[in-house]
């Protein structure tokens, strides 16, 4: 995950304030957010679940150009939900 951040960080950089690429990455990577492995990521949003969110708005910054999140997410951590 390390590596996928810094990768993300340095092209987010290239293009926008360093401090606000910070921030965003900051509160994508805390522990609040559902980052992580897709295990992690069921969990967090198995809890979220029992907590009556009945649904998730989520966020894959590097989305444009690294389709691999997502398809990770649909392969691994919607069925994990069904």
């Amino acid at each position: 995950m390390k590596e996928r951040v810094a990768r993300l960080r340095a092209r987010q950089v290239a293009k926008a304030n360093e401090t606000a690429v910070d921030s965003m990455l900051a509160m994508a990577t805390s522990p609040d957010a559902a980052s992580g492995t897709p295990e992690q990521i069921v969990e967090k949003l198995k809890r979220m679940r029992e907590l009556g969110c009945e649904y998730a708005i989520l966020y894959f910054p590097e989305a444009a150009y690294d389709r691999s999140g997502i398809e990770l997410f649909e392969r691994e951590v919607i069925p994990a939900l069904s």
